[in-house]
């Protein structure tokens, strides 16, 4: 019986640092990956590149804030990695829309 507890016991933690490290690696990704990953899921980069220079970071803000309450899955760390990039000076030239 306590060996099966054990092994259970192990199971659970071994499985709560594989997500633990899933979570701290998407956080990892370049903007540009989570962007990608996030919202061309859903539609094409069109309206994200086309409005790259145009937005603030609080018209991003409400626009990632709004792709959220459709279904776009992001946590509040990618949110704001997202948003940093797209109101940032890099966005416009960056790789993302080329």
């Amino acid at each position: 019986m306590k060996r099966t507890t054990g092994i259970a016991v192990g199971l659970v933690l071994s499985i709560g640092l594989v997500l633990a490290g899933v979570a701290v690696g998407s956080a990892q990704d370049s903007p540009e990956s989570l962007i990608s990953a996030r919202c061309a899921r859903c539609h094409n980069l069109g309206p994200v590149c086309g409005n790259l220079g145009r937005k603030t970071a609080e018209q991003w803000t409400e626009t990632v804030g709004r792709m959220v309450k459709k279904g776009a899955q992001a946590n509040d760390q990618e949110k704001t990695l997202i948003i940093d990039y797209l109101s940032g000076p890099e966005a416009p030239g960056g790789s993302l829309c080329k």
